[in-house]
């Protein structure tokens, strides 16, 4: 089986965690990956890779051998890659997945919901749980697909990081919309009380870098919407307590559902109102503290792995070149 991962700006590194998952679980299966923009998840040891800026007018004779021969095409993020990457140019019995990661724009899921009729062989997952409404508003084979995250190296980072110097860190890794300015203001009052807590604010790193930066912290705060992406992900696979908002009013209680002690593995905050008292409540509760991280360790371990999201890949894989059939 050849798959192309195909995504524009891997700055989270999901497509590179994905093929190396599938490289070491399979190692006969064989995965490329193809990029249009940047990516920052540091050294590549795996996989073909192409970072260039692509044009309108077409894409390198080797990138284009490559994706014309797919068994499957898995394209990340949004339905754009239907324009980019014409069905024409595709090998017309590759199964098509169509993966979105994050919270999608109004724009974009109506992009979708436009370009229906068009790809209705076409597998969609979505990278966080609960979303399947908001992002493609219509039916067909669809699945929460858990985007793989390296836990043992994450905890090897955190035991070689990790610091008892006193100093009670809160750490934070701006992107769109995560609430940074609301952050930083709650922090400076925080900082004004407690005399021992730093705030990092982590921006312009690697991947790897990234992930070196967040060890340290005690506690990390990633948004007051946007669910659990990698940056809660790979904090709780470090037991780092962490503090997240809500996709949907409902969403604490589908991840409590799915958890296997049936706890919220985060500490949920919406409102800027409230991020001073949840941010002191963990600086001074130990024993939360304590409790989050190992709910947090719990999630990941059940559904994060290399090897669950690798089968779940395959057996993902299998079904949309048997829907293209």
């Amino acid at each position: 089986m050849n798959i192309v991962n195909a995504q524009r700006a891997d700055t989270g590194g999901q497509a590179m965690r994905l093929s190396r998952a599938i490289n070491e679980t399979f190692p006969g299966v064989h995965t490329s990956c193809a990029f249009s923009g940047g990516l920052n998840y540091g050294a590549i040891p795996y996989d073909i890779l192409y970072q260039k800026k692509w044009k309108v007018e077409g894409f390198p004779d080797e990138v284009m051998d490559i994706w014309k021969a797919a068994d499957v095409y898995h394209l990340h993020h949004n339905m754009g890659w239907m324009q980019h990457w014409p069905l024409r140019e595709m090998n017309s019995e590759a199964g098509i997945i169509m993966h979105v990661h994050g919270r999608p724009s109004a724009r974009n899921a109506l992009s979708m919901r436009k370009q229906k009729e068009e790809i209705q062989k076409v597998i969609r997952v979505v990278s966080t749980p609960g979303l399947f409404a908001r992002v493609f508003g219509f039916d067909n084979i669809k699945r929460w697909f858990p985007a793989p995250i390296d836990i043992v190296s994450l905890k090897k980072t955190r035991r070689n990081n990790r610091k008892s110097d006193g100093i009670f860190r809160v750490t934070h890794a701006p992107t769109v919309n995560k609430n940074t300015a609301e952050f930083l203001e709650v922090m400076a009052l925080i900082e004004q009380k407690y005399k021992h807590v730093e705030t990092i604010v982590i921006h312009g790193q690697t991947q790897i870098n990234a992930q070196s930066l967040k060890s340290v912290g005690d506690i990390h705060f990633d948004s007051l919407g946007h669910g659990i992406g990698s940056n809660v992900l790979e904090c709780m696979a470090m037991g780092i307590p962490s503090i997240a908002g809500n996709w949907a009013p409902d969403y604490p209680d589908l991840i409590k559902s799915m958890h296997p002690r049936h706890v919220l593995p985060f500490l949920s905050v919406t409102e800027k109102e409230d991020l001073f008292e949840a941010i002191e409540r963990l600086i001074l509760d130990e024993s939360l503290r304590r409790e989050l991280a190992i709910a947090g360790m719990e999630w990941v371990e059940k559904y994060y792995t290399f090897k669950n999201t690798a089968e779940l890949a395959i057996k993902t894989y299998q079904e949309a070149i048997a829907l293209r059939s």
